[in-house]
């Protein structure tokens, strides 16, 4: 897969994880998170199949599914996760000092858009995107309902 934004082979969707979750506020994701990826896959799904220099459908059967989305989108909270508590972890005493608050609201966020995504996929929030995230059986992903 092609990340359009960077020069890079990534994963889709870490960067619109990064994007909505840090630019919206918390009631905002909650109510428009799959209207949003489902947005973004439509459009991506729709220039990934095209030849570039032709325009004709060049879908070799091997491409992004919905559910693969909502999954790679879970992945790339996760992601942002880990890169907010590497900066944090290698920020000076200062930093920390002037930015400490706002690091952890920004941490808050991300984790809130956990739950949101466990919440309405019915399933763990995981780092690994592809299959069964290293597990023996998809059901060990599996989210508790809500009381």
């Amino acid at each position: 897969m092609i990340d359009f934004q960077l020069t890079s082979v990534s994963q889709p969707l870490f960067d619109v994880a990064n994007c909505l979750v840090l630019s919206l506020k918390a009631s905002d994701f909650e109510r428009e998170y799959e209207s949003l990826v489902e947005f973004y896959y439509k459009e991506l799904t729709s220039i990934i199949k095209l030849d570039p220099n032709t325009n004709e459908n060049i879908s070799n059967g091997d491409s992004l599914t919905l559910e693969d989305a909502h999954r790679r989108f879970g992945a790339g909270l996760v992601y942002t996760l880990l890169l907010e508590t590497i900066g944090v972890g290698s920020s000076s005493k200062n930093a920390l000092k002037k930015q400490g608050e706002k690091r952890k609201e920004v941490a808050r966020k991300i984790i809130e858009a956990i739950k949101v995504v466990e919440k309405k996929s019915g399933e763990k929030v995981s780092f690994y995107s592809y299959g069964d995230g290293g597990q023996n059986s998809s059901s060990n992903n599996k989210v508790a309902p809500a009381p």
